[in-house]
């Protein structure tokens, strides 16, 4: 620093011209460059400790602070790993008693720890969610994440897999260091599958050791406090048992197919931010329809798209016209998503579980549930 210059076509400050006593009211209405100067000046003029009495009128104030925010980033943020997600509970609609386990799982433990110090609890519990597709189980780790304003760091099942030898043990260890170095932190796991298979005679050695590097890092051999675990799957019978063993995940929640109820909750969640017509869009006639018996969430927002895009369809695109410009001068079409919308969108959308996969996920249910 001794041998760097900086020119900015000023004179320089005199080194005697420099005194705390004038420099500290001044110093916030400079330039960058000439408060660089200024400290470099002081430097030079004060290379003794300061005293007490010189020391006296330094304080950090708020805004200071306020400026250091804007300079500093998050650890997780630099890992290039986003920080808190920003899916709330207003953009889930039911699964009530989902949230409400997850709430004293994850959620309770990261706000008020001193609480379950008290009654014993230390270790944070893993949980499993599990269920048919397309029911917001990904959604929900997110939403969690958000409602207790943690890092969240979510790691698909398949991309920790690598061909070279001990990379993917390697991968594995990582993801737990960079969790504790990012704590209070939600780590998501999501085709949990995909990584964790059984391990027997079919399985290769190395998605072995996946397995057990993941175990050991579950174990809690090392300190694991607010490192809370949530993974997600559609096949719990293809993951190894001892990851369903106390201790590791040992908290299994299963995301079901929501009901009439459920849906019609859903369908108000997707619809808040859309033009539906005031007086023709029944919501409880459209959940409790026959066809949307057995539709999923992620069914369910295509039902709702399927509309929006038949309303625009027969507004503006069936006119044969080109598409005015909503910025352009003249009133922009008014466009209403009314019930024959729907009755179309019927048409085109089917459940995307099946009768016969239904029936599997409740004998799986009947053997998971404890």
């Amino acid at each position: 620093m001794d041998d760097m210059q900086v020119d900015d076509g000023r004179e320089p400050i005199a080194a005697e011209d420099v005194s705390l006593d004038t420099a500290v009211p001044l110093f916030d209405k400079q330039s960058p460059m000439e408060k660089l100067r200024s400290i470099s000046a002081f430097l030079q003029a004060h290379p003794d400790p300061l005293t007490a009495e010189e020391l006296e009128p330094l304080a950090i104030t708020q805004e200071d602070f306020i400026q250091a925010l804007a300079k500093v980033q998050p650890s997780s943020k630099r890992e290039g790993f986003a920080t808190v997600p920003d899916v709330s509970w207003d953009d889930i609609g039911a699964l009530s008693h989902i949230r409400e386990e997850l709430r004293m799982a994850v959620v309770e433990p990261i706000r008020h720890p001193e609480y379950f110090a008290q009654v014993g609890i230390t270790a944070p519990a893993g949980v499993l969610l599990w269920g048919p597709p397309g029911c917001g189980k990904t959604l929900l780790a997110k939403a969690v994440a958000n409602e207790s304003h943690t890092n969240f760091i979510s790691v698909k099942g398949p991309e920790l897999l690598n061909k070279y030898v001990g990379e993917s043990e390697r991968a594995v260890r990582q993801v737990f260091a960079r969790a504790k170095a990012s704590s209070p932190c939600v780590v998501f796991f999501d085709e949990l599958d995909a990584l964790c298979g059984r391990r027997d005679e079919s399985q290769s050695e190395a998605s072995a050791r996946v397995v057990n590097t993941l175990l050991t890092e579950l174990d809690g051999m090392e300190n694991r406090k607010q490192v809370f675990i949530i993974a997600a799957t559609n096949r719990p019978d293809m993951i190894d048992p001892a990851m369903l063993r106390p201790g590791r995940l040992d908290k299994r929640l299963y995301v079901e197919l929501p009901t009439a109820p459920e849906r019609l909750e859903i369908l108000r969640t997707l619809t808040r931010r859309m033009p539906l017509h005031p007086t023709n869009v029944s919501l409880s006639e459209i959940a409790h329809h026959a066809v949307c018996e057995g539709l999923s969430g992620a069914d369910l927002q295509s039902l709702v798209r399927e509309a929006a895009v038949a309303a625009l369809r027969e507004t503006v695109y069936a006119s044969g016209q080109p598409w005015p410009t909503m910025n352009a001068n003249g009133p922009a079409p008014a466009i209403a998503i009314a019930q024959r919308h729907f009755e179309t969108a019927f048409t085109k959308v089917t459940p995307s579980v099946s009768k016969q996969d239904r029936a599997s996920y409740d004998k799986l249910r009947r053997k998971f549930e404890i």
